[in-house]
């Protein structure tokens, strides 16, 4: 399997960033002169490595147009983080004060406890998560702190329990603009796994959390057990390894707790049934990671990691368009534990797309519960109007 120039690039930023690997091979291949600056700046956007890019450049003292684009980007994040950092604080304690057990999810927690807080991850939103008892009380509280949903109307509780009860993803996106005129943006989850294959449960995170030191306070914080499942499942069993971010998050979590070992991991793994996610990670790291071999070789003739290297390359969102969706559903039907056959694979599908509610893209036409699969099959038909349809009478 050979990388195109671009995505080597990137693939070596991040051994001379996360690695601390010797940069002359990195200065190499930045600096030659087949370089497609405009693809290698989109490989950047989709894998999310921009802060990594910016520091490995700076590294070798490397400048150009891509480079100083990336720089601006990586300052913006630098800034909103400390204004994340802070409503961060001040809503978990928010949580904390009313009596409602929180978790930081994701974000400004892996920055902490993998990355030491160097401004080397890019973080979307604010991550938290709930228990589903508590969601209905804590979606209220942030609603009543200023927070709000995006949709016209100003919901009620009949509205929430209905948000709670019918979103497939157990999550929801809040936004509210700071006295500074800087949108924060909150993922409020309420759970964790959301197909039955996989046993990785919600309350056992909360059971094993503990109070330590978070963002210079003490807050309610998942273990480091706890931390790994949450990255292998996001990461892995729900995004199936197909961004450079996923494993930088994985590559550092092992840099920091160089306690657990490879054979701790796996079994964690496993319980989860979540044994070929991880062995998909573990490979891709070592073949293209390994400071002392790169083996492509092993990857080559691994479908599943054929498959993920070829979505790096095409760095084709998964969820916008129909073809990169099915591609990337055949990377996650190879990485389950138990033979998934096709039928199995769509049939959750359909059930996890049937579920209606009121934040989604209005659907063309919505059914009773009971049916199931035309509500499944009005959301795909929603999708491809919205996608390949509505764009063509826009070109007009």
């Amino acid at each position: 399997m050979k990388l195109s120039e671009e995505l080597k690039i990137l693939v070596e930023s991040m051994k001379v960033v996360l690695l601390e690997e010797e940069p002359s091979y990195f200065k190499t291949i930045i600096t030659a002169q087949n370089i497609d600056w405009e693809r290698l700046y989109r490989l950047l956007a989709y894998h999310q490595i921009r802060p990594i890019f910016y520091e490995a450049c700076k590294t070798i003292n490397f400048e150009n147009e891509v480079v100083k684009n990336v720089a601006v980007y990586t300052q913006r994040q630098a800034i909103k983080n400390l204004s994340e950092v802070h409503e961060s604080k001040r809503i978990l304690k928010l949580f904390a004060d009313k009596g409602i057990p929180v978790l930081p999810y994701k974000g400004l927690l892996f920055l902490e406890k993998l990355y030491q807080n160097r401004c080397l991850r890019e973080i979307a939103d604010l991550d938290l998560i709930v228990q589903p008892k508590n969601a209905l009380k804590a979606l209220k509280s942030l609603i009543a702190d200023g927070y709000k949903i995006c949709i016209d109307a100003e919901p009620n509780d009949e509205h929430l329990e209905e948000l709670i009860e019918n979103t497939p993803c157990l999550e929801v996106s809040l936004i509210k603009k700071t006295k500074i005129g800087m949108n924060i943006n909150i993922d409020f989850h309420w759970g964790i796994n959301e197909v039955p294959q996989y046993n990785f449960k919600l309350e056992n995170i909360f059971e094993n959390a503990q109070l330590a030191h978070f963002l210079k306070s003490e807050f309610l914080l998942p273990d480091t057990e706890s931390i790994f499942k949450m990255l292998i499942n996001h990461h892995g069993a729900r995004e199936c390894w197909v961004k450079l971010k996923y494993l930088a998050d994985m590559m550092m979590f092992k840099k920091s707790n160089p306690n657990l070992s490879e054979a701790e991991l796996i079994k964690y793994s496993l319980a989860m049934h979540m044994g070929k996610v991880q062995n998909a990670a573990a490979a891709l790291l070592d073949g293209l990671f390994n400071p002392k071999e790169t083996n492509l070789k092993r990857m080559e003739n691994d479908k599943s990691l054929k498959s993920i290297v070829g979505m790096w390359e095409e760095a084709d969102h998964w969820r916008n368009k129909a073809y990169p969706r099915f591609k990337f559903l055949k990377i996650y039907r190879m990485l389950q534990d138990k033979n998934m056959n096709w039928f199995s694979l769509f049939h959750n599908q359909i059930i996890f797309h049937s579920k209606v509610n009121f934040i989604e893209e209005k659907r063309l036409i919505v059914f009773p519960k009971k049916y199931i699969y035309l509500n499944a099959l009005s959301k795909l038909i929603t999708f491809l109007v919205r996608v390949y349809i509505h764009p063509i009478f826009k070109m007009k």
